[in-house]
C-alpha cells in the first residue's frame, strides 16, 4: 500500500510539473558545464577589449598631459620674445604630438613667425601643417588666410586668391570675413581684375559688422569710379 501511495505522489508531481527556478539553475549548471572552454574564450576575449580600452585611454591622457606640457614650455620662450628657442620647442611639438590639438597651435605660431620674418617658404610649410589639424579649433581657418599671405608676398597672386576664398568658406572664421574680403578685393583691383574686386567691395559697404572695412570698400569704389 505504501508503494503505490509514493508511486501515486511521484507521478502527481510529474504531471504538476517540476520547480521552475531549480529547473533553471539545474540547466545553467549543465551549460556552464557542456560549454566551459567556450564560455571562458569570450570572459577572456571581454578582459581583453576592457583592459585594450582603459590601456588606450591612459595612454591618450599621458600623451596628452605631454603636448601640454611641452607646448607651455614653448610659449614662455614665445611670450619672452626669445624666437629661436620658441622656432625649436614648438617645431618639437608639432612633430612629436602631431596628433594633439597643441600640434595645430604650433603649427600655425610657426607659420606666423616665419612670415613676420619674410620667411615665405618655410611660413607656407608649417602653415599647409596647421591646416590639417581639423582638432586645433579656429586654427586651420585662420592659417588659410596667412597661406593667402604668404603665396601674395611671393607673388603668386592665384594661389594667394584660392586661399583667400577658401578662408572664406570657413565658417569657424566668420569674424575675419570683413578683413579678408578687403584683402581679396585689393588683390584683385591691384592685379586687373576690377570687375570681381567691385563684388567683394559692395559686400563690405553692405555689411552693417565691417567697420573700418566699409568705409575703406566706399573710398576704392569712389576713387577707381567702380560706383
Amino acid at each position: 500500500m505504501e508503494i503505490k501511495r509514493s508511486k501515486k505522489k511521484q507521478e502527481k508531481k510529474q504531471e504538476q510539473g517540476a520547480d521552475p527556478v531549480l529547473e533553471g539553475i539545474i540547466k545553467a549548471k549543465e551549460y556552464a558545464t557542456e560549454n566551459s572552454n567556450r564560455l571562458i574564450a569570450v570572459v577572456a576575449v571581454v578582459v581583453l577589449v576592457i583592459g585594450g580600452i582603459y590601456g588606450y585611454s591612459h595612454i591618450k591622457k599621458q600623451n596628452l598631459r605631454a603636448a601640454q606640457e611641452a607646448f607651455g614650455s614653448a610659449m614662455i620662450h614665445y611670450n619672452a620674445q626669445d624666437t629661436a628657442k620658441a622656432i625649436d620647442a614648438l617645431a618639437l611639438v608639432a612633430e612629436n604630438h602631431s596628433g594633439s590639438p597643441q600640434a595645430g597651435y604650433a603649427a600655425y605660431l610657426l607659420g606666423d613667425m616665419h612670415l613676420a620674418d619674410a620667411k615665405y617658404d618655410q611660413a607656407i610649410t608649417w602653415l599647409e601643417v596647421a591646416t590639417k589639424r581639423e582638432n586645433a579649433g579656429l586654427v586651420s581657418g585662420e592659417a588659410l588666410e596667412l597661406l593667402a599671405v604668404a603665396h601674395e608676398a611671393k607673388g603668386d597672386v592665384k594661389k594667394a586668391e584660392q586661399y583667400y576664398r577658401r578662408a572664406l568658406e570657413d565658417r569657424s572664421i566668420s569674424y575675419r570675413y570683413p578683413a579678408i574680403r578687403w584683402k581679396l578685393a585689393l588683390l584683385l583691383f591691384r592685379n586687373g581684375i576690377p570687375d570681381e574686386a567691385k563684388q567683394y567691395c559692395e559686400q563690405l559697404v553692405q555689411d552693417t559688422t565691417a567697420g573700418e572695412y566699409r568705409q575703406k570698400a566706399e573710398n576704392l569704389l569712389a576713387e577707381n569710379q567702380l560706383l
